[in-house]
């Protein structure tokens, strides 16, 4: 899974490299916040230069592990491709800039490094005049819900993605 995420900052560092924000520790990543301050330009640029075709081919390959989990997210990939443009539109509504993903290593979690990646996140919109955000967080997740919700984000609709049904949370910005 690790290794699609990869990919996701292969498109990042293509498109908007400040949008990668990076924790480090003793010269490590820790963490990792991927960010747009426009979503749908992101998602049109992917399909354009191919990034979702090579993904999903990838996937199907088994480049990035070919389980249960994995077969039912390229099924569930290709319901999301469906609503890709009711998803578009449902977050051009809410806010143009989407945080993409958070990871923290395991081991690092609980030391304030999400906390840190989010600050960094919010600054990084604000300075570019970004008046909202949103995120999605799978509807069970809920350690991922109320971490966000600390945030002042706060439920905005629902949606599916390829990881399944999911909460879409938003954040106003004072700039």
């Amino acid at each position: 899974e690790f290794r699609f995420y990869l990919e996701k900052v292969n498109l990042f560092m293509e498109f908007e490299p400040k949008g990668v924000i990076v924790a480090k520790e003793a010269d490590k990543i820790a963490g990792f916040i991927i960010v747009t301050k426009d979503i749908s330009n992101l998602i049109k640029n992917a399909f354009l230069r191919g990034y979702i075709f090579r993904w999903f081919m990838d996937t199907v390959r088994g480049r990035f592990g070919l389980n249960l989990v994995m077969k039912k997210k390229i099924i569930r990939f290709l319901i999301s491709l469906f609503f890709l443009p009711i998803f578009i539109i449902i977050h051009s509504k809410v806010a143009k800039a989407k945080i993409v993903a958070i990871i923290v290593a395991e081991e690092k979690r609980n030391l304030g490094i999400g906390k840190s990646l989010i600050d960094k996140t919010m600054q990084y919109l604000r300075e570019n005049n970004i008046k909202s955000v949103s995120v999605t967080v799978q509807i069970n997740n809920l350690l991922a819900l109320k971490f966000y919700q600390n945030y002042d984000f706060f439920i905005s609709g629902k949606c599916i993605e390829s990881t399944g049904k999911s909460l879409i949370l938003t954040k106003y910005l004072n700039n």
